[in-house]
């Protein structure tokens, strides 16, 4: 195993980049720093819109009993198909609402807000399947950050002006991951589209009018993924960036690690 990689990254498709492995850091060490006082070892965690099991199979893969939630039968079926922890199990959730009730020490949701035309019900959804006292993890796109911005200009060049095969070119040329490698780290269901644009505020604000509480708010990078490149120098772009992301206030981020409590 390389310099800087953990146990559990052998099992995320997020820990082949830097800025996939600061996500998925983040969130396994805030679990342990931020756990509700009295609540220590293994912990019952909710990943909601598990997609290809990224996140939760590095939870499982520590002691956690995870249990991964998505609205895309083939997300769930390759999740059940390419686990090997007994302590983690899948559900499709295909109305999108959440069966739980005080349930789980630990909710997470990463780049799951961003694809709901009202993010509130789930908000509300995931504050009821956590136990008093319990943490809420949200990973989510600034909507108007560099990588939302080029991501959308992109869209632009393949599907309005139809250059599609141009871009195909250049990303390749460049030495970038297609479109859909990096949608393949996520989830395989290929017609997700980001619906909402959040601004820092407004996420705060969906967060406390649920009940929660904010604990902390860390900056996920600057521009990563839109010109995310393979080998050495893609790994030297990421590894800057990310580290510049945390010296900038959270309107110049493109995305933003949020953890609340019940």
């Amino acid at each position: 195993m390389g310099a800087g990689l953990k146990g559990y990254h052998r099992y995320s498709d997020y820990a082949r980049f830097p800025g996939g492995r600061k996500k998925i850091d983040y969130l396994m060490t805030a679990i342990s720093r931020l756990a509700a006082p009295g609540v220590e070892g293994k912990l019952r965690v909710l990943d909601v819109g598990c997609g290809n099991g990224s996140i939760s199979f590095p939870l499982a893969s520590v002691g956690h009993q995870v249990i991964g939630v998505d609205i895309d039968e083939a997300s769930v079926a390759y999740c059940r198909g390419h686990s090997s922890f007994n302590n983690a199990s899948f559900q499709c959730v295909p109305d999108g609402r959440l069966p739980f009730k005080d349930s789980f020490d630990v909710v997470v949701c990463s780049e799951v807000l961003e694809h709901l035309a009202e993010p509130q019900v789930l908000v509300n959804d995931m504050f009821n399947a956590l136990l008093r006292g319990g943490l809420l993890l949200i990973t989510v796109p600034n909507g108007y950050g560099a990588r939302e911005v080029l991501g959308r200009f992109e869209k632009f060049l393949r599907v309005r002006l139809r250059l599609d095969g141009l871009v195909r070119l250049l990303r390749r040329t460049a030495g970038m991951m297609s479109a859909e490698e990096k949608h393949a780290m996520h989830t395989s269901n290929p017609d997700q589209e980001h619906v909402q644009k959040f601004k820092w505020g407004r996420l705060r604000r969906t967060l406390e009018q649920s009940g929660l509480t904010v604990l902390e708010q860390v900056n996920s990078f600057v521009i990563l993924s839109v010109f995310l490149r393979k080998g050495r120098i893609g790994e030297l772009v990421e590894r800057v960036d990310c580290r510049a992301a945390d010296l900038l206030p959270a309107f110049m981020a493109s995305g933003w690690y949020v953890a609340s409590r019940k």
